[in-house]
């Protein structure tokens, strides 16, 4: 239990201090990732119901949003799809209702905090790889980072 808490506070820590990176705090106009086709992995500490330690999920919470709007991703427990409307000029994003699979785990009280959190929000603001959705009162709901998949470990194997 002792090496879980301080796993979490040093995954904590990394990520607040990724967010003072130069770079990846507020920028320029335009997102350095898109909302749409960005694959998007939550921080869980960040929900409004932080999870116990002993009952994470124990897969990552991750978004997806299409070109069309669909929704995608993992809960933690079960894999969810459904819907959003999104207006980008605004920053306001709606989520349909999403269906999910239906399989028991450990990580279901953080899995139904995240949904709920998605049925809430109403806006949202990208800065650099942080997205972050709000509540119709402008309250923080979660905040995600852009997944973005690793450079292959040796370039010169994939070039034949």
């Amino acid at each position: 239990m002792k090496k879980s808490i301080l796993f979490h506070s040093a995954a904590a820590a990394a990520f607040a201090a990724f967010l003072l990176l130069p770079g990846c705090g507020t920028g320029g106009d335009a997102p350095e990732y898109p909302l749409n086709n960005t694959s998007w992995v939550l921080d869980l500490y960040t929900l409004p119901e932080p999870p116990d330690p002993a009952s994470r999920p124990l897969r990552p919470i991750t978004l997806l949003i299409n070109e069309e709007n669909r929704t995608s991703g993992n809960a933690g427990v079960n894999r969810y799809t459904g819907t959003a409307t999104i207006d980008l000029d605004a920053g306001k994003v709606q989520f349909g209702p999403q269906a999910t699979t239906r399989m028991a785990g450990p990580g279901l009280k953080s899995e139904r905090t995240y949904l709920d959190a998605l049925a809430a929000a109403r806006s949202f603001r990208i800065d650099g790889r942080i997205l972050t959705l709000f509540g119709e009162d402008g309250t923080p709901l979660a905040k995600f980072i852009a997944h973005t998949p690793d450079a292959p470990r040796n370039p010169a194997s994939s070039q034949k």
